[in-house]
């Protein structure tokens, strides 16, 4: 058991893809804070949420909570949420938490917001600057005037293009400012050595659709909604540059797991945190709602809602925009039967099939199909 006290801080953001962030490829919206720290932590490239609802990640809250206090670690939530019917209480301000936390062989820290999830309070200037910043929608297009900031996002309609901009800009403000609170959170946690002493751990707990597809669904199972930053940087300083892991990870799954290695773990200080989350990637991950379903492998994303079918290509068409159905639909027929038998071992907690090789089965097919890739939209924010 180590002999020292073992501490860990999780800051948890609702509605914030990976795609708003410069660490993971954004080039637009300004989050200083988060990737200077990025650049001295590991990123994991590719972690997904496996049901992008409010509700499902409130229940996996309390049962990562429950399972830690079970194994002796002191959990210390501080919560700057609206919607706190059903949740503990917790504690007012950062500096009071760190003071309690400190008073405990093993604790975590919580810090969870959900302000970058609509309704919002857009910062005016900061507004006015992505405004003037945006330029037109399109290459050679003119720019919008008279942009206002949003409080709420237009539901299920066909977007103008002067929502999207209107859309783009808020909530780019609405990043930014949340930045700044991070990059003061992080000098309090230096100022008291936390990050020296301390797991850290910054993590989206699902995405937000800002309209790439053309409308805004809640809880899309589009990218937007399901691919979500997680930063790690390790207790005993940085790691020296950004390590950037490869490959797939269920956020929920990386996330209860990393932490109670952590806290189980004799040596907690010096554990080879690359080599421990690379045994974690996964071949495929499935996403699933109430009202579909979403197959992610290394190069393909499967889409099946109310029995329509849309077929991605990874890397090229981030944004899945490019529905390649019609021409891959033998292929689409593959990654179905797969998906189905990869939910039944994910039900009964059985061994998991292998990912079906797409060369393997081109090679049988009387002509090679391929599919046409497509830049991301000009006007949302570049690809992570």
């Amino acid at each position: 058991m180590s002999q020292h006290p073992v501490y860990a801080i999780v800051f948890v953001g609702h509605s914030w893809p990976a795609s708003s962030l410069g660490a993971y490829g954004n080039e637009w919206i300004s989050t200083p804070q988060f990737d200077a720290l990025a650049s001295e932590s590991i990123l994991l490239e590719q972690c997904f949420v496996t049901d992008p609802s409010p509700l499902a990640f409130r229940a996996f809250q309390r049962q990562l909570f429950e399972s830690l206090r079970s194994q002796g670690v002191t959990v210390l939530p501080l919560f700057d949420v609206r919607q706190n019917e059903g949740i503990e209480k917790g504690y007012e301000s950062l500096e009071e938490v760190l003071l309690e936390a400190e008073k405990h062989p093993k604790s975590l820290v919580w810090i969870e917001t959900d302000q970058l999830s609509p309704p919002w309070k857009v910062n005016r200037s900061l507004f006015e600057q992505y405004a003037e910043d945006c330029g037109g929608l399109t290459e050679g297009s003119e720019p919008i005037e008279g942009l206002t900031p949003l409080t709420s996002l237009p539901e299920n309609q066909p977007l103008t293009d002067r929502d999207r901009h209107q859309i783009r800009c808020s909530y780019a403000s609405m990043i930014s400012a949340w930045d700044t609170e991070f990059g003061n959170a992080w000098e309090l946690l230096k100022e008291r050595g936390w990050q020296e002493k301390a797991l850290c751990v910054v993590c989206g707990a699902f995405g937000q659709d800002l309209g790439e597809q053309g409308q805004v669904t809640p809880h899309t199972l589009h990218i937007q909604g399901i691919h979500v930053p997680f930063l790690v940087h390790p207790p005993l300083g940085s790691v020296g540059e950004a390590v950037r892991l490869l490959g797939m990870w269920r956020w929920d799954e990386v996330l209860s797991l990393s932490l109670a290695h952590f806290f189980e773990n004799p040596t907690p200080f010096i554990i080879p945190w690359p080599a421990w989350f690379d045994s974690q990637k996964k071949q495929a991950i499935l996403c699933q709602t109430g009202s579909g379903s979403a197959l992610h492998t290394s190069d393909w994303v499967l889409h099946h809602q109310e029995e329509q079918r849309q077929l991605f290509k990874k890397p090229d068409d981030y944004w899945e925009m490019n529905n390649l159905l019609a021409r891959l639909v033998d292929w689409a027929d593959v990654l179905t039967d797969y998906k189905n038998r990869l939910a039944e071992c994910l039900a009964c907690r059985s061994l998991l099939p292998d990912v079906p090789d797409y060369s393997n089965w081109l090679s049988q097919q009387p002509s090679e199909a391929t599919g046409n890739s497509v830049n991301p939209p000009e006007n949302l924010a570049q690809n992570a």
